[in-house]
């Protein structure tokens, strides 16, 4: 029998590597709980069932979801006949004195901030022993599952986010807490695109000292700090700054700044490394953001921005600016291109006859940066009511005019002609043995050759064949808060029990979760290049 000073992952019951550190199985970041010499100490605390009322008060209808600290359901307030949210408090921690009271601080903490862009708290209580608190149902999805969905945010809408999160967290700093586990799971975004700032099971309060034990990491490894990250007891506001940092990052380039196969990897990469920089990893992207994020990743919390109302405005300054070879009009009207999931690459035009193709380093995408050359003429813009007169001339002015059109024309060819060659040089070419050819019955429009020059080939014919990309996925179940096997299936074909990592082409991918007894869990994921996408499966019978 395991001893009784083990310590145990609260999430899915693994052994630990040592006192604080993270799961190395499930990622689960906060405390262990001592394993106990009897395992049917929790059994008098009976399960939340459908249809239990809570306090006379609230019935519970379903499950929403579970997470670290406990489980969510939805209830039916018969008083005020509204739905509302109740989190109660996991089983197998109501033993543990700590995490009751962590649990109900959270609840007095977060219903004293009232905020628009903060969860409202209605009431607290406990039912058969079981800490719960009542909160707002919210309608729509946490801002993990928009990205899922849509790979990455455009500047602008990213900005009407955080704009809102700036400000709830700017609230919850007025009371002196910190949040100390901004994720994108912990952000809900409603059907009108309200941000509403969830979860506070780590938050702190200035007025209780001691509720972090020393060496105790609080926090999502993706998203914490370096001082959270070295196990300081010195985490401020500047904490939380940094994970908003850290998921504009995510939203701005698909995935955060920071990944790797273990937590504790990740962890080290928050305190060491520095991190990429977002206009090399995504082009065309406003060139304020680089430097602004820059900043809001420093690893000292004095180099980065001081409270969230300067963080929004730098911001806001970032993304004002237009993206490199736009113009103000123009950049306005590349919105819709930048609410694409992933930048689409333009298909290459051959080579002209005697210019060889060469692979520069990389050329993201030359359109924009093309320099125009002038003609040296300027035409005054037509009047708002209507065309200007027109002038009277010469006979003498008409007969140079004629020759003027030609000698013009001319030298426009030649411009575009230089134009045209600078564009193909400055392309990457692939080999010919790469180039893919039309698919059989497909139109393809075609060009009329002349005697000597050979027919152009058509754009889809000599668009090169794209490297083939790659993401992960990890998949684990759990059954009331503890690991439990279950079968994954991709696409139709089984690849294993959870937990299961497993390389998949980016793209979108049929994911089926099931054991015999349990309801089988189905759903649509997108896995993006080199971004680790996390399914955690709640089992239910």
């Amino acid at each position: 029998m395991p001893s009784a000073d083990r310590l145990l992952c609260r999430d899915c019951g693994a052994a630990l590597p040592a006192p604080g550190a993270a799961c190395v199985r499930c990622s689960s970041p906060t405390p262990a709980l001592p394993e106990k010499s009897d395992p049917e100490a929790k059994s008098d605390l009976p399960p939340v069932r459908v249809g239990d009322l809570f306090e006379g008060k609230w019935r519970i209808e379903s499950k929403l979801g579970a997470g670290g600290m406990g489980s969510v359901f939805l209830a039916h307030d018969i008083a005020l006949d509204r739905h509302v949210a109740i989190k109660v408090l996991a089983r197998e921690l109501c033993q543990d004195k700590q995490f009751v009271e962590r649990f109900e601080r959270e609840a007095r903490l977060t219903a004293r901030l009232e905020h628009p862009n903060v969860v409202p708290v209605y009431a607290v209580g406990r039912h058969q022993g079981r800490p719960f608190m009542v909160m707002k149902k919210l309608e729509g999805d946490t801002l993990a599952w928009k990205l899922q969905a849509e790979g990455r945010l455009e500047p602008a809408r990213a900005a009407e986010v955080f704009r809102q999160l700036c400000a709830g967290l700017a609230h919850i700093h007025a009371h002196g807490c910190v949040h100390r586990d901004i994720k994108s799971g912990n952000i809900f975004i409603g059907p009108t695109g309200h941000a509403t700032i969830l979860d506070f099971g780590v938050l702190r309060d200035p007025n209780s000292a001691g509720n972090t034990q020393v060496g105790m990491m609080l926090g999502t490894p993706r998203y914490m700090s370096p001082e959270q990250a070295r196990g300081s007891t010195e985490v401020d506001l500047r904490a939380d700054l940094y994970a908003l940092a850290v998921l504009l990052f995510e939203c701005l380039a698909g995935s955060p700044p920071f990944e790797a196969v273990s937590d504790l990897a990740v962890i080290h990469m928050h305190a060491q490394e520095k991190p990429p920089e977002l206009i090399a990893l995504v082009p065309g992207l406003p060139p304020g953001l680089g430097p602004m994020l820059r900043r809001a990743l420093s690893k000292a919390p004095s180099a980065r921005y001081q409270s969230a109302e300067e963080f929004a405005a730098a911001l806001d300054a970032a993304v004002a600016e237009p993206s490199p070879g736009l113009s103000p009009a123009a950049a306005s009207s590349s919105d819709a291109a930048q609410a694409a999931p992933f930048p689409v690459e333009p298909a290459p035009f051959p080579p002209p006859d005697g210019v060889p193709a060469f692979d520069p380093p990389y050329v993201a995408d030359p359109s924009p940066s093309v320099p125009r050359a002038s003609s040296g003429l300027s035409f005054p813009a037509a009047s708002a009511s209507g065309p200007p007169p027109r002038p009277t001339t010469s006979v003498g002015q008409r007969a140079r005019r004629r020759w003027l059109w030609p000698v013009l024309t001319v030298a426009a060819l030649g411009l575009a002609a230089a134009e045209l060659v600078f564009v193909q040089i400055g392309w990457p070419q692939k080999e010919p043995e790469e180039e893919e050819t039309s698919s059989e019955g497909e139109e393809t429009p075609a060009t009329v050759a002349g005697p000597d020059r050979p027919s152009r080939p058509s754009r889809t014919g000599s668009r090169p064949k794209p490297a083939k990309l790659y993401g992960t996925l990890k998949v684990t179940s759990v059954l009331s808060g503890k690991a439990y096997p279950a079968m994954v299936e991709v696409d139709g074909e089984e690849r294993g029990e959870t937990p299961l990592t497993v390389e998949l082409s980016t793209g979108k991918h049929a994911l089926r979760v099931f054991r015999a007894g349990f309801q089988d869990y189905r759903r649509n994921i997108t896995v993006n290049h080199r971004h680790l996408t996390e399914i955690k499966v709640d089992l239910l019978p």
